[in-house]
C-alpha cells in the first residue's frame, strides 16, 4: 500500500511540472525583438519600454475583462461593464497571446467559441448572458484569428483546452468564405460576414499583414490571402486624400471619399463616415504591421504620406478626428489616434520615431484633469494604447519571421543648462532677494521634473512646480 501511494503522488508530480511548463512562451514578454523593417525607437530602453507596456496592459486587464465563470472571460467595453464586442475580444486575444498570458488567453477564446454565429464568426456585441447583437464584424475576427497564430507559436501543439493551430484554421478558413467578396476582379474585404461588400467597405479593417499570416498558416489559401493584401492595399492609396494621406472610416470599392459606399453605418466620436475618425484611427497600426513584418512597399507609400501630414501638424496637435483634408472635428486627444501616427513613424525616421513616442508616452493619462493630454481612460482607446505599446516596444513579433532579434540602445542623453539671470560677475546686496532663471533640455528630448540649487554639495532648495 505504500509503495502505490509512494507511485500516485510521483504521478501527480509529474502532472503538475507539465502543466506548469506547458504555460511557459516560446518568447516571453519582453524579448523586444526588432523587426524585419523599420525603426524602433530609442527613446526609452527597450525594458523601459516594456514596462511601460506592462503598466498599460495591467490597468487594461483590471478594468476591461470580466470574468463569466467557467473558464470564460469577456473583454467588456465599459468599467464595470456587461457588455462585449467582438472588436475587443479579439484585441484581448492578440494582447493576451503577445503578454504570454495563457490563462487569459483560453478563457478569452471560449468566449469568442462560445458566441459564434453558423458562420463560424463571433457575434458582435455579447454579454455573459448571451448575444446581445448579433453576426459578425470583421475587424475582430481578424484580430481573434491573429491571436491564435500567436498562441500557437507561443504555446506550440496545444490541444487542451483548446487546440489553437486547427481553431486558427476553421476561424481563418471562415473569414475568407463570408467576410471577403469580389468586385470587379478584385477582393474586398466586407465589414462583417451579414454587411457590407463592394458598396461598403472599412480600411481601417485591413490588417493585410495578418492576411500574409494566414496564407502561412492555410498554405493551400496563400494566393487568396495574398491577393486580398495587393488588393486591400490598393484599395487605401485610392480612398486616401492625396495632399494628406488620411483616409475616410468607410468607403466603397472604388476608393470614393465622396460617397463613403452605401453603408448604413452610424459615425463614433464625431464627424462622418468619409472623416478620418475613430474607425480610421487605427489604419496607421494595420498598415505599419504589415510594413514592419513584411516590408510592403505600398504600405510604407501609405505610412509615408500621412506621417508626413502628421509630422507637419505635429504629434501635439494630433486631436481626435479630422476631415480627410486636415480640418479639425475635435477638440480632444486620445491614443486611439496618437499612439497609432506614434507606430506608424517607425516607417519614417529615428527624428520622428523619437519625438512621436516621446510626446505619445509621456502624456497619455487615465486621471485627473486631462488638458491638453490624451484622455485614454476609456475603453476604446485605453485598449488600443496597450496594442500600439507592444508594437513599440518590439513585443509584436511576427509568428512567421523572427527578425533582426537587435535593438539599436539608446544613445547618452545630454542635458544642456542655461542661466539666463543674473548674469555672470554680478555684484549682489549681503540679505537681499535674488532672482535666478534657469532652462534646461536634453537631446532626447527627457522631461525635466525637478530643479534643484546646490551650495557647496548640499541642497539649498528644490522647485518642482515649474522645471
Amino acid at each position: 500500500m505504500f509503495l502505490t501511494k509512494k507511485f500516485l503522488a510521483f504521478c501527480l508530480g509529474i502532472s503538475l511540472g507539465s502543466s506548469l511548463f506547458s504555460q511557459t512562451p516560446s518568447k516571453p514578454f519582453g524579448s523586444n525583438l526588432s523587426y524585419a523593417n523599420g525603426i524602433m525607437q530609442n527613446y526609452q530602453t527597450p525594458a523601459q519600454a516594456s514596462a511601460l507596456t506592462q503598466t498599460w496592459y495591467t490597468y487594461w486587464k483590471t478594468n476591461f475583462t470580466k470574468s463569466c465563470g467557467q473558464g470564460k472571460t469577456l473583454a467588456v467595453n465599459d468599467y464595470n461593464g456587461s457588455n462585449a464586442y467582438s472588436e475587443g475580444q479579439g484585441y484581448g486575444l492578440l494582447i493576451a497571446a503577445y503578454m504570454g498570458d495563457k490563462t487569459l488567453f483560453d478563457e478569452l477564446w471560449k468566449g469568442f467559441k462560445d458566441n459564434r454565429n453558423s458562420d463560424g464568426v463571433m457575434h458582435w456585441t455579447v454579454s455573459c448572458g448571451g448575444v446581445v447583437a448579433q453576426n459578425g464584424a470583421t475587424d475582430g475576427d481578424l484580430d481573434a484569428a491573429m491571436g491564435l497564430l500567436v498562441a500557437n507559436k507561443q504555446w506550440p501543439n496545444t490541444t487542451a483546452p483548446h487546440n489553437y493551430s486547427s481553431d486558427a484554421t476553421a476561424l481563418i478558413t471562415a473569414i475568407k468564405d463570408h467576410e471577403f467578396t469580389t468586385c470587379n476582379g478584385a477582393t474586398v474585404q466586407k465589414p462583417g460576414d451579414k454587411f457590407g461588400g463592394c458598396d461598403c467597405t472599412n480600411p481601417s479593417y485591413y490588417a493585410v499583414g495578418y492576411y500574409r499570416a494566414f496564407g502561412k498558416h492555410v498554405t493551400s489559401q496563400a494566393s487568396f490571402w495574398d491577393k486580398a493584401a495587393s488588393d486591400g492595399l490598393a484599395l487605401l492609396l485610392k480612398a486616401t486624400n492625396p495632399s494628406t494621406g488620411l483616409n475616410p472610416a468607410w468607403t466603397d470599392q472604388s476608393g470614393s471619399i465622396t460617397s463613403g459606399g452605401n453603408c448604413n453605418v452610424v459615425a463614433g466620436g464625431g464627424g462622418s463616415k468619409t472623416d478620418y475618425q475613430f474607425d480610421a484611427s487605427r489604419t496607421p497600426w494595420r498598415i505599419v504591421v504589415d510594413y514592419l513584418w513584411w516590408g510592403t512597399p505600398d504600405s510604407k507609400k501609405y505610412l509615408d504620406k500621412i506621417e508626413e501630414w502628421a509630422n507637419g501638424k505635429g504629434i501635439s496637435n494630433i486631436v481626435a478626428g479630422f476631415t480627410t483634408s486636415g480640418s479639425n472635428i475635435a477638440n480632444y486627444k486620445n491614443s486611439a489616434f496618437t499612439g497609432a501616427f506614434a507606430i506608424g513613424a517607425m516607417a519614417t525616421n529615428q527624428t520622428q520615431v523619437n519625438g512621436f513616442y516621446n510626446w505619445w508616452v509621456n502624456n497619455s493619462t487615465t486621471e485627473g484633469n486631462v488638458g491638453s493630454r490624451l484622455d485614454d481612460k476609456p475603453y476604446f482607446q485605453n485598449t488600443l494604447r496597450v496594442m500600439y505599446a507592444l508594437v513599440a516596444s518590439g513585443n509584436f513579433w511576427n509568428p512567421y519571421s523572427s527578425g533582426s532579434g537587435t535593438v539599436t540602445p539608446p544613445p547618452a542623453s545630454v542635458v544642456t543648462i542655461s542661466l539666463s539671470n543674473p548674469a555672470n560677475n554680478s555684484s549682489f546686496v549681503l540679505g537681499s532677494p535674488v532672482n535666478i532663471e534657469a532652462s534646461a533640455s536634453s537631446t532626447q528630448g527627457a522631461t525635466i521634473v525637478d530643479v534643484e540649487f546646490i551650495v557647496d554639495g548640499v541642497t539649498a532648495f528644490s522647485d518642482k512646480t515649474a522645471p
